[in-house]
């Protein structure tokens, strides 16, 4: 038998071995719960064991369960590989990690007689950045498992995340994640997550007419004769969100903040409890928020990576929109005006509040996808905007576990392989030395959005601080 680092483990695999007959295996098995978290002593960090039931099927000595999360690396290496108990059917992986840690997870079966998928190129539909060499071997061999269903979540763990296409319609989803939240992890405290609660003030708030539904169709705004949205009946969903005691003749204007990828910070996160939660003790002051839906698959990769026509849009038709349709009394001082978004829509974030400090002062990037760019490009447009933004204020914040390295061709050529990581701690710097204020964040965790939910909440808190500063 292997040697167990983990003192549970060591029991449980002897209580295995000393069971009698595969009823006695089954009931130990029936009180096993994941993650199980030890001490290591004379050390913060802990011990994580995640334990995995082989069925009769696996156990050919062909499949092998892989732990898939940034907090493992990202591959199919032994690091993430399970090791199986002697003479039993249970396969267990062993981390050591901080006692901050919040992230997700999906268990991987791989057979040892599948295929490598081949990447497939069609010249005719390149869309750019895209991954090359092992990045996309890697690529094409996760869709590949997900389009097979190989990659599930932790049969043992009660807690998961599950990414919704409509919160309305629960039955359609993109997919699912166990969490891992160890003991020391940052927590929202009585502001619930689960889909429940989250559907639940949805359903509270659209009752007493503080979240309106709408859409734009994209035929009437300055978008209708550009390729991806000149299609007549197409429209996009947005919300917004009016806080407590709402006055639309209130002498003052409501600050107002902008959520790109709408429909994740309203299912996923949920922005709006977070809201009801600030303004209720008066963290923040009262505000308007909308949240503006983003398009499926390679089309928001087009809008939302530094996209000329989609930031005019976005500052001008939709703003008027929401000023004269909706009759909304929101401030047209930028200082008072935010706008947040996590990965492409943290890019789309950044590059609306370069480009029009006029329109928004205060931008929120969580784990921004500075790697859709060159490290170049990205330097030339801080560098050029560096003075119309001597008054902005912009808020990064990166998970500490994403530092995978990506391979990246662009549309001129230019190869760049780097990581979250290094891209956006080298775009902080680069604005630091523009002078523009920039405030950067690393949370324990990875590129995910039961880390973002919680975090928000003081991103949000401090933009108001620095205002009041």
């Amino acid at each position: 038998m292997p040697i167990l680092r983990s003192n549970y483990l060591r029991h449980f695999s002897k209580a295995i071995h000393d069971a009698q007959t595969m009823e006695a295996r089954d009931v130990l098995w029936r009180y096993v719960e994941n993650p199980i978290i030890e001490d290591i002593p004379e050390q913060e960090d802990k011990l994580v064991t995640i334990l995995y039931r082989l069925s009769d099927d696996e156990l050919d000595g062909k499949t092998s369960i892989y732990f898939l999360s940034g907090i493992a690396g990202y591959d199919f290496t032994e690091k993430s590989k399970f090791s199986v108990i002697h003479q039993t059917g249970i396969a267990y992986i062993s981390l050591v990690l901080p006692c901050q840690l919040r992230g997700a997870y999906n268990l991987v079966k791989r057979h040892d007689d599948d295929s490598q998928p081949v990447v497939e190129i069609d010249q005719a539909s390149i869309f750019y950045p895209r991954t090359i060499g092992e990045s996309a071997k890697f690529d094409a061999l996760l869709n590949d498992l997900f389009a097979n269903n190989h990659v599930i979540t932790d049969p043992l763990n009660k807690k998961e995340i599950v990414y919704y296409k409509d919160m309305d319609n629960p039955d359609e989803i993109y997919g699912k994640e166990s969490i891992l939240e160890l003991p020391m992890a940052p927590c929202l405290k009585d502001i619930p997550t689960s889909f429940e609660a989250a559907k639940s003030a949805r359903d509270r708030l659209r009752a007493a007419g503080r979240l309106i539904q709408d859409k734009v169709q994209f035929s009437d705004t300055c978008l209708r004769n550009v390729s991806g949205y000149n299609e007549p009946s197409l429209s996009r969903k947005y919300w917004i969100y009016l806080p407590p005691d709402y006055d639309q003749n209130a002498t003052a204007a409501y600050p107002f903040m902008l959520f790109l990828d709408g429909s994740s910070y309203v299912d996923y996160i949920p922005a709006h409890c977070i809201l009801e939660k600030m303004i209720s003790d008066e963290v923040i002051p009262p505000c308007v928020a909308v949240f503006f839906d983003s398009p499926d698959g390679l089309q928001r990769g087009i809008e939302y990576n530094c996209n000329d026509q989609f930031t005019e849009f976005l500052t001008q038709d939709f703003m008027d929109i929401l000023r004269v349709r909706h009759s909304l009394n929101i401030t047209t001082d930028p200082n008072q005006s935010t706008v947040i978004g996590t990965s492409y829509g943290g890019l789309a974030a950044f590059y609306l509040g370069l480009t029009k400090p006029d329109i928004f002062a205060h931008i929120i990037a969580q784990s921004p996808a500075f790697l859709a760019q060159p490290l170049t490009v990205l330097d030339k447009m801080i560098t050029d905007f560096a003075k119309q933004n001597k008054h902005s204020s912009f808020i990064f914040e990166l998970g500490s576990y994403e530092n995978n390295e990506m391979t990246f061709e662009f549309e001129d050529g230019t190869i760049q392989t780097s990581s979250s990581f290094d891209v956006v701690r080298h775009v902080c710097e680069h604005m630091q030395r523009q002078r523009i204020s920039i405030t950067y964040h690393e949370f324990v965790g990875g590129h995910n959005y039961v880390c973002y939910r919680v975090s928000l909440y003081d991103r949000i808190k401090e933009i108001y601080h620095h205002k009041v500063a």
